[in-house]
């Protein structure tokens, strides 16, 4: 700005002068024509202290104007340095800006890119939340439920432990009943052989003389009833042992 207003004032300082130069030519012009010399003697003074005024203004004017174009010349070379400069400046921008152009558009490529992620991880985010909240509910209807079962867990429980011990009282008893068995089972063994033993003997017998028939007969009875009240033990225990199984199915069944 300063620069600038130095210029306009030089130039206003030449817009001055130059009148007072064309003047000054003017009248040199003109003594230069006359035809008729003058003698220096008959040359009016006013005319030549004017013409020395002049000449001494144009002399002024032109060491001025040669001044003013020096710093004109001066000046303008200073402004197109600093317009060179200027250019240099504003040419290295627009590589800075071109430099910078591709990595900012990249950026708002990414920016707008994390923008949509932002977007899809809250969307996300919302769902998850009214996920955690049905869990919540949930968990806590599966507590109420668990608070309510309890009571009957426990109850279940001390069931368990009483029919636990039944069983195993169960399981004693079916042990005896089955060693019962066993001999039962040995006892019928040598029942029938005793029967097929005294079958033998009776035969044997009944071809001796009739006084020993009623004996006979007697000792067969005998053994008959005999047999048959080992028989009878053996249906009732047979009897006792199905009822105890039926007992412990129904109570097996009961807590199933």
């Amino acid at each position: 700005m300063e620069i600038k207003r130095e210029l306009v004032d030089r130039l206003s300082v030449a817009d001055k002068i130059e009148p007072i130069l064309l003047d000054g030519q003017v009248a040199l012009t003109h003594k230069d024509c006359q035809e008729e010399p003058v003698e220096e003697s008959t040359r009016p003074t006013g005319l030549s202290c004017q013409l020395a005024e002049i000449h001494e203004h144009v002399v002024a004017a032109e060491v001025q104007l040669k001044f003013v174009k020096t710093e004109y010349e001066s000046l303008i070379e200073k402004l197109v340095l600093q317009f060179k400069q200027v250019r240099g400046c504003h040419e290295e921008l627009q590589k800075v800006h071109f430099d910078m152009e591709s990595p900012l558009n990249r950026s708002l490529a990414t920016e707008t890119h994390q923008s949509n992620e932002n977007a899809e991880l809250m969307t996300t985010v919302h769902w998850l939340r009214s996920e955690l909240e049905a869990s919540v509910i949930e968990i806590r209807v599966l507590s109420e439920s668990i608070s309510v079962l309890m009571p009957r867990l426990e109850e279940f429980k001390r069931k368990t432990v009483i029919l636990e011990a039944e069983l195993d009282h169960d399981s004693r008893v079916h042990n005896e009943f089955n060693y019962k068995l066993e001999i039962a089972g040995e006892e019928i063994c040598e029942l029938i052989f005793c029967n097929t033993e005294l079958e033998i003997i009776i035969i044997v017998l009944k071809d001796k003389p009739d006084g020993q028939k009623g004996h006979i007969a007697l000792m067969e009875k005998s053994s008959v009833e005999s047999f048959k009240d080992r028989i009878r033990l053996m249906k009732l225990d047979k009897s006792c042992l199905n009822r105890f199984l039926e007992h412990k199915n129904s109570k097996t069944c009961m807590f199933t």
